[in-house]
This record gives C-alpha cells, structure tokens and sequence, in this order.
C-alpha cells in the first residue's frame, strides 16, 4: 500500500487547523475526519497510517456513538497490525480500546503547561527527535494502564 494517511480530529469544539499542517512535510495524499460532526469512519485498511488527535476526553465519552465506534475502529487497526499514533486524548483511547476501561482515569488536578519528555529506549516514532525535549500538556485524564505489548 502507497502511503495514506488519515487524521481523526478529536476536537469537539473546532477543527484543528494546526493538528494537519504537519501532513505537508509528508507530502502523502491525506484524509480528515471529524467523529463530532458524525464523519463516518472508513474501512481500517484504507489508510497506511493514522494519527488521533487530541481533544476534550469527557465531551468524547458522552458521545457514546461516536465514541465507540473510534474504539471499534482502534481495536480494527491494531489487529491488522498498522500504524496507528495516538496523541493527547488519541493515546488515551488506543489505551482503552485496547487495555479495557480501566486503562484510563480522570486525574485529581489538571496538568496544563510545558513538560519535558525523555526517551528512555529507541523508538521509530522518536528517530528523529532530541533524546529530551519539552512539548505543551494540556490533561484532565491519564493513561495508568498500558496495554500489554506497549513500551512506556
């Protein structure tokens, strides 16, 4: 399969106009949709790759149709065995479609700001990034649970 990449925009209020621009460093054919406003999902073996974005974890669960079929849609991909990067909320759903409800929990205070990140073991997703670098936090929930087969 050519290189496809579809961006699920998990943002309930806008779309996330800097969460695709990224794509034109790719230069792949790309496609966006939006769970919230009722985009359907395709088949999980149209896209070589998947990116879900972040965006508000207590507004995606009460839109339980959509909701559910975004975790149908993970657990679909991941047993097909393709990429799929969760970012933000995107990881939080990977981590519960595919390690259960208990994967994931509101956290008792919010972490908003900058926050280091250190790689800890190669990692293809990391390859070209500083082994420490800083990127924005904007979290109510965290993933306590990782699937089994994840590296942390």
């Amino acid at each position: 399969m050519k290189h496809k990449l579809l961006i699920v925009d998990n943002n309930h209020v806008q779309a996330c106009g800097d969460c695709v621009d990224f794509h034109k460093r790719l230069n792949w054919p790309y496609e966006v949709i939006r769970p919230f406003d009722g985009d359907n999902f395709p088949d999980p073996n149209t896209f070589s790759h998947v990116i879900l974005t972040g965006g508000n974890g207590a507004k995606t669960r009460k839109s339980v149709q959509n909701y559910e079929r975004e975790l149908g849609f993970i657990r679909a991909r991941h047993e097909l065995g393709l990429p799929l990067l969760g970012v933000c909320l995107g990881m939080q759903l990977i981590a519960e479609a595919l390690g259960g409800d208990d994967s994931v929990r509101f956290r008792s205070s919010s972490e908003i700001g900058w926050i280091r990140v250190k790689q800890t073991s190669p990692s293809r997703l990391l390859n070209n990034l500083p082994a420490e670098f800083s990127c924005f936090a904007n979290h109510t929930s965290e993933v306590v649970k990782v699937p089994s087969g994840f590296i942390v």
